[in-house]
């Protein structure tokens, strides 16, 4: 009972029909409705994949990976009351990363769907791809308090997957239409895609954008940020945000820098680049470092 308490938001429908993303013949794509036989790579199909549609593409930047487009129950979760966070809900259309972050406190949330924390959480992604449209049912729902929504708290919403599934599109877009408060944390230079629907939303409510860039070391961040873009891209990208227009912070890591340095070599100072000093909006709270 426990066990299948802890994934009930993923919980599935029952009737035939998963959605699956739209196709460009590069993929192979199989579609294992009762959860039966195993994922393509010599392991069972997670409990979870009743009624998905299991998915590997054919392309350099998905190799080894496997996508579990589920339709899930729920996207808007509430955050226990006893939890120090300064937000009370959050989105995660995605259940994994292939940002691969060795020190992301997620990880462990990857077993609830009974996968592994290590080399699962980076290569199996669950997608919650009606995520825009329950998004859109909650927020036109009566008892929704219109508060803040929390985005990249879990896992990053603007990893690779992002750029064939394009949940966040449609997610901003009905954030922005129902005039609702929302933030995104990211190490995505993906975000810059949906720059257009941003600025829109920045007219009609509050918006709160901070990119992750723990440290600047290249040798680090290969090391223990493998599926992440370059430290300099994502400064980058938070630059751009600021140039139009949008307040956009940098979190950074100083510690973890810090530790990693191998003996007799110090660690280099964080370099700030070309991005305008943060200026974090108080309605727009963030989370810790995640990837």
């Amino acid at each position: 009972m426990l066990e299948s308490m802890r994934w009930d938001n993923l919980r599935l429908d029952d009737g035939p029909g998963s959605a699956s993303a739209s196709g460009d013949g590069g993929h192979r794509c199989r579609d294992d409705q009762e959860g039966r036989g195993r994922d393509g790579q010599g392991g069972q199909v997670p409990l979870f994949g009743r009624g998905a549609v299991m998915r590997t593409f054919d392309t350099p930047g998905f190799a080894g990976m496997t996508f579990y487009e589920v339709q899930a129950k729920s996207i808007v979760s509430r955050v226990p009351d006893a939890s120090r966070m300064p937000f009370r809900w959050t989105i995660n259309p995605y259940r994994g990363c292939q940002h691969a972050c060795a020190y992301c406190f997620a990880r462990n949330s990857h077993t609830y769907l009974d996968l592994d924390a290590g080399a699962d959480f980076n290569s199996t992604v669950v997608v919650k791809v009606n995520a825009p449209e329950l998004l859109r049912k909650k927020l036109a729902s009566a008892n929704w308090p219109g508060e803040h929504i929390a985005m990249g708290t879990n896992v990053d919403c603007y990893q690779r997957a992002e750029g064939r599934y394009g949940l966040m599109r449609g997610i901003i877009a009905a954030l922005r239409d129902a005039a609702n408060p929302f933030s995104i944390l990211t190490k995505g230079t993906l975000v810059l895609r949906d720059l257009d629907l941003l600025l829109e939303a920045a007219q009609v409510t509050e918006v709160g954008l901070n990119v992750s860039a723990a440290f600047v070391d290249k040798a680090l961040w290969r090391a223990i940020e493998p599926g992440a873009p370059a430290p300099e891209r994502r400064i980058e990208a938070c630059a751009a945000l600021n140039d139009a227009g949008l307040r956009c912070g940098v979190l950074m890591g100083p510690n973890a820098t810090a530790s990693a340095a191998a003996p007799g070599r110090s660690a280099p100072p964080p370099r700030a680049g070309p991005v305008t000093p943060a200026r974090p909006s108080p309605a727009a709270p963030q989370p810790p470092m995640s990837s």
